[in-house]
């Protein structure tokens, strides 16, 4: 009998211990005036997770520095303004390994883009996605058409409509020759090879398709193990004492 109640108060307390428990509330802003949505993301690439709000009667899309990676949380920064915004979400949509934004405006239909211009939490204006999403509420993004870059999808409360818009940007930098670049096998198993003729690599990292480092190559410039890698597409980053490179790359 004692070994048996010893028994079930080991598999109680194991139980006990899967279940989350929470702390109590900690503001991040209180400058977010009929707050709709947040998404969490790093925004600015130091490895800490940031995070993002929609707030509709003061029209802002904003992010929140992460700034000690704790959770400890800096002031508010303005990305856009948008009439009655419904929905923030975050993805590399032109494939420079940065975390863009992406917002609706329900009053003016919109599904709209910013660009992360330095990686590091400053954006640009505006960008259209689509303008005749009535009463557009929710956007998120994934790669629907399997092409290795990022869709956009949203969803309209008016039209009664859940829609996609391909992404038809050219992932590859051109701040160097990109077809010089060497880049065998694609798809690759195990080991990728990397070569541009007359250009030294100075260091290669690969991204997956949401912007988050996967890997980074210091070491040995020539190569990179993928080994053990989901199976997917991949953003190979290439550095170079005149510039920069990115190639899509398949891991099978």
């Amino acid at each position: 009998m004692v070994k048996n109640s010893f028994i079930l108060g080991l598999f109680l307390s194991m139980g006990m211990a899967c279940h989350a428990q929470f702390g109590p509330q900690q503001v991040i802003t209180t400058d977010a005036a009929l707050a709709k949505m947040v998404f969490a993301a790093d925004i600015d690439g130091d490895g800490a997770i940031d995070v993002l709000s929609a707030s509709s009667s003061d029209d802002k899309i904003a992010w929140h520095k992460n700034t000690d990676g704790k959770g400890s949380f800096g002031t508010q920064n303005v990305i856009g303004l948008l009439d009655n915004v419904g929905s923030v979400h975050a993805a590399d949509l032109d494939g420079d390994t940065d975390m863009d934004i992406m917002g609706t405006s329900g009053s003016d239909d919109l599904v709209v883009w910013y660009e992360n211009l330095d990686g590091q939490g400053s954006f640009g204006s505006q960008q259209i996605i689509a303008n005749n999403a009535n009463g557009a509420f929710f956007v998120i993004a994934a790669d629907l058409d399997n092409d290795a870059d990022i869709d956009v999808l949203s969803a309209s409360q008016i039209d009664n409509k859940i829609a996609w818009y391909e992404n038809l940007t050219i992932l590859d930098v051109p701040a160097i020759n990109a077809s010089k670049a060497i880049i065998y096998p694609n798809p690759v198993h195990d080991t990728l090879y990397v070569d541009i003729p007359n250009e030294d690599i100075t260091q290669i990292e690969l991204y997956n398709l949401s912007g988050k480092k996967v890997q980074s190559n210091l070491n040995n410039t020539n190569q990179i193990k993928v080994t053990n890698l989901a199976a997917g597409a991949y953003l190979l980053k290439i550095y170079t004492e005149t510039g920069v490179i990115v190639k899509k790359i398949v891991k099978k």
